[in-house]
């Protein structure tokens, strides 16, 4: 299977590969399986090297797959920021402190959320308690204010919802505005009535693969379509997008706030 994949890989090194190029590729691998194999992995004959991690269009990919790294990169990167907005708060309008947020918080947390808050809270947490700590500075608030409260004022959502949000954002371009999407997600969802004729309540719904472990229950595929079987009725009717997040965000933020 390794040695298939790499070689697929090296075709298609040489199909864009120029002379002036020069590919670098790393491999990581779980423990479990480098305990079954060697670790000589070859690509154009090159020796490719095993490592614990790697950085790939900006998103820190660990062997386990856990996103530990790249949570750790975010935390170090938005932590600077606490000095920075305590002094700068007494300074600047409320209007410019929340646009320095989304700027510089709120992008770095919002790029790749799809992937690497797809993990466990305990993970998360650290994230979680610095994203509500910069928005209490920015906002100048005391620390009984509700976190809810926090985040309102901003119009966003706390990180885990915030990964949510993006999933359920994916599923109604899918049914709404599917030739919009890559070709990649051509046919990622299926509805029941694609399944079978059954005149069911749940026809319109998408399908649930079965799945019989905590990855399989963390892949996009399953956890973005049992999300959007969740939605009111009234929020997968909605055709236009931007009244979607608008009224997801409410729902998120309120209805669903005990997740």
């Amino acid at each position: 299977m390794v040695c298939r994949t790499l070689t697929f890989l090296a075709e298609r090194c040489n199909c864009i590969a120029s002379s002036a190029i020069v590919i670098r590729c790393c491999l990581s691998v779980c423990l479990s399986v480098v305990s079954l194999y060697s670790n000589n992995w070859k690509l154009n004959d090159t020796v490719l090297t095993k490592v614990d991690r790697c950085k790939y269009l900006g998103v820190m990919i660990d062997n386990d797959l856990k996103w530990q790294s790249h949570i750790d990169l975010i935390y170090s990167r938005l932590l600077k920021f606490t000095g920075i907005f305590y002094k700068l708060r007494c300074y600047l309008s409320v209007d410019v402190l929340r646009l320095l947020y989304f700027a510089f918080v709120h992008s770095q947390i919002l790029y790749g959320i799809e992937v690497y808050a797809n993990t466990c809270h305990a993970q998360l947490n650290k994230l979680c308690v610095l994203n509500n700590k910069i928005l209490r500075i920015l906002q100048n608030k005391p620390l009984r204010t509700p976190v809810v409260q926090l985040y309102q004022s901003y119009n966003t959502l706390p990180i885990p919802k915030l990964h949510h949000f993006q999933l359920l954002c994916l599923v109604f371009k899918y049914l709404n505005h599917n030739r919009k999407l890559p070709s990649i997600f051509a046919n990622f969802f299926t509805r029941n009535s694609e399944i079978h004729t059954h005149n069911t309540r749940s026809a319109n719904d998408l399908h649930l693969s079965c799945v019989n472990s905590l990855r399989g229950v963390r892949c996009v595929k399953f956890k973005a379509s049992l999300l959007w079987n969740n939605l009111p009725t009234k929020l997968k009717e909605i055709k236009n997008l931007s009244i979607f997040k608008k009224q997801l965000t409410n729902f998120l933020l309120f209805e669903d706030a005990s997740d």
